[in-house]
C-alpha cells in the first residue's frame, strides 16, 4: 500500500512538472 502510494505520488509529481513546462512553453 505505502509503495503504490508513494508511486502515485511520484506520477502526479511528473504530470505536474510537465503540465507547468508545457504552460511555460505557450507563454513565451
Amino acid at each position: 500500500m505505502c509503495f503504490f502510494v508513494q508511486t502515485n505520488h511520484t506520477r502526479k509529481e511528473l504530470l505536474f512538472l510537465m503540465f507547468k513546462e508545457i504552460n511555460l512553453r505557450n507563454h513565451s
